[in-house]
C-alpha cells in the first residue's frame, strides 16, 4: 500500500477560509478530506495510491471545494481584498500516474470580490399616506442596490 501526496496550490491568494476540500477517485469514492480555515494557499492531500488508481496506470482524481461559511469570505489577497466562491461547490480534475508518488496541481476557483460598502438607496426620502388606509397596505416602496 503506497501513499500518494497531492498538493493543490491556490495561485494569487494568501489565505483560505471556511471551506472543505475533498479528493475523489473515478468511482466517486472519497480518498481524503481537508478542513480549510485560515490556511495558507497550499492544501495537501494524502491517500492510498491503489485506491486512487483502481488498477490502472493512470487515473483521474477530482478535487471538490465546498463553501462552509455562507456568504463570508473564502479567500484573502493582499491586506484587505476578500473573495467568496461563486458557487458553493466547485470541482477540479487532474490525472495521476502509477509512476509518481506525489504531484502538484494549480487550482483557480471562480470567486467574486466582496465589498464592505453599504447599499445605495435611490428612492425618495419622503412620502405621504392617505387617511384610513387598510392595515397591511404598502405605504412606501424603497429602491436600493448593493453594487
Amino acid at each position: 500500500m503506497a501513499n500518494f501526496k497531492l498538493q493543490s496550490i491556490f495561485r494569487g491568494y494568501k489565505r483560505l477560509f471556511g471551506m472543505t476540500a475533498e479528493v475523489y477517485n473515478e468511482n466517486g469514492d472519497l480518498l481524503d478530506s481537508v478542513d480549510i480555515n485560515n490556511s495558507r494557499k497550499r492544501v495537501s492531500f494524502s491517500f492510498d495510491k491503489d485506491d486512487a488508481l483502481l488498477g490502472n496506470n493512470r487515473s483521474d482524481v477530482t478535487i471538490k471545494l465546498i463553501d462552509e461559511n455562507g456568504d463570508a469570505h473564502n479567500f484573502k489577497r493582499g491586506r484587505s481584498a476578500q473573495f467568496d466562491l461563486d458557487d458553493d461547490e466547485q470541482t477540479f480534475t487532474t490525472s495521476i500516474s502509477s509512476r509518481k508518488r506525489r504531484q502538484r496541481m494549480r487550482i483557480r476557483p471562480s470567486a467574486q470580490k466582496l465589498d464592505n460598502e453599504g447599499p445605495v438607496f435611490s428612492s425618495g426620502n419622503a412620502g405621504s399616506v392617505d387617511e384610513n388606509v387598510d392595515p397591511g397596505s404598502l405605504v412606501y416602496d424603497a429602491d436600493a442596490s448593493d453594487a
